[in-house]
């Protein structure tokens, strides 16, 4: 009878000591392959992480301007016409104007109360303590955060709330401290032999047949009750235009859309008359509560100017530090890559390709051009 294999109790458990010393260990080209692995797993997940992150902002924004569009046509089924684009210079615009359609009705309140019902945002500077006889001074850091946090007048690819601007600087005597938005009105001027051509000539009450009149893109002027400017006229207002003034149909116009900011100019609204730094503020991330005078650019983009067509601006970098470019001064454009976001009178979102052609973006831009053309 043949004896059984024994192994006594102490070699046993010496030699599964051994076998497990063997298994915490790796070789050099396992601990490599590993090393290799996570590398590219990381590699995969981060832009994807990323990705998911855009498409996410990119959809909030999609919903900020689809709220705005719901208050245009609120607005329109209450006052019987379209938002206008301003008063007058340096008085409320449109973005001030849809506050109790957008559950700011506060603000609104704060807006006349502190104006004396005319809507006067000029060189007084109302935001920063110097205000005129017009207006009484803004009090508390915590108003200007609740105007600065509306947060459909934001893009979360852009910036984070609060955004709003203090700064002494006068432009032009215009506007500049206040909120700030990462939208901009389509405006389109219809004449092309005067200075009107490009700028924000569309802005004044004072010579209609230029200001008014040549001025066909969505939103104009508000009505007054008379041609005379006077202060007692600028609170007696009415819209301008209902939706028939926009011949071509409502989902075929481009309402607003997301202004171009280059990504230096972020947060800055400086520039003075007489020196390059004046053309930064056509683009300037200055308030939103007035049109501003007639060089400011901050509530509205075209794409058109002065010295040619324009079309998209295709970034967050595109036209850093140009000054001069006319593109720089008033176009369109995201943070988001590849497109920009704009609001159609329909109240309906679309993404537009930044290589849209000009002749497209500016059929859709013209309220009565009767031009057929289709976003691609």
């Amino acid at each position: 009878m043949e004896r059984p294999f024994h192994i006594d109790s102490g070699k046993q458990q010496k030699l599964t000591s051994d076998i497990m010393s063997l298994r915490k260990a790796f070789t050099l080209i396992e601990l490599l392959v590993v090393i290799g692995i996570i590398g590219i797993l990381i590699a995969l997940i981060i832009p994807a992480v990323q990705a998911a992150r855009e498409a996410a902002r990119r959809m909030q924004c999609v919903n900020n301007m689809k709220q705005v569009g719901l208050a245009i046509h609120g607005f329109h089924n209450n006052q019987k016409g379209i938002p206008p684009s301003a008063i007058e210079l340096e008085r409320m615009s449109f973005f001030a104007f849809i506050y109790p359609y957008v559950e700011q009705q506060t603000l609104y309140d704060i807006l006349s109360a502190k104006t004396n019902g005319i809507m006067e945002f000029s060189s007084a500077h109302w935001w920063e303590g110097q205000a005129d006889f017009l207006a009484a001074d803004m009090p508390t850091p915590e108003q200007k955060s609740a105007f600065g946090s509306v947060s459909i007048y934001l893009c979360p690819t852009r910036r984070g709330a609060p955004a709003y601007i203090d700064t002494t600087t006068n432009h032009f005597n215009g506007c500049s401290s206040g909120p700030q938005t990462d939208y901009g009105m389509v405006y389109w001027p219809a004449g092309n032999d005067g200075p009107e051509y490009g700028w924000m000539f569309g802005w004044n009450q004072k010579e209609p047949e230029v200001h008014i009149n040549n001025h066909v893109g969505p939103f104009r002027l508000a009505r007054l009750m008379s041609p005379q400017l006077s202060v007692e006229n600028w609170s007696a207002w009415s819209p301008r235009d209902s939706f028939t003034w926009i011949a071509d149909g409502l989902t075929n116009q481009l309402m607003l859309g997301e202004k171009h900011i280059p990504i230096n100019r972020l947060g800055k609204c400086e520039g003075t008359p007489g020196n390059p730094a004046q053309y930064e503020l056509h683009s300037g991330d200055c308030s939103y509560l007035s049109i501003g005078t007639w060089g400011i650019n901050s509530s509205a983009r075209s794409f058109l100017t002065w010295n040619g067509e324009l079309t998209l601006a295709t970034g967050p970098f595109d036209f850093n530090d140009d000054g001069f470019s006319p593109t720089f001064h008033y176009a369109f454009g995201s943070y988001h890559p590849g497109v920009s976001n704009f609001l159609l009178g329909d109240g309906s979102v679309t993404a537009v390709s930044n290589s849209t052609q000009h002749s497209v973006l500016a059929a859709y831009s013209h309220v009565k051009d009767g031009k057929s053309v289709a976003l691609p």
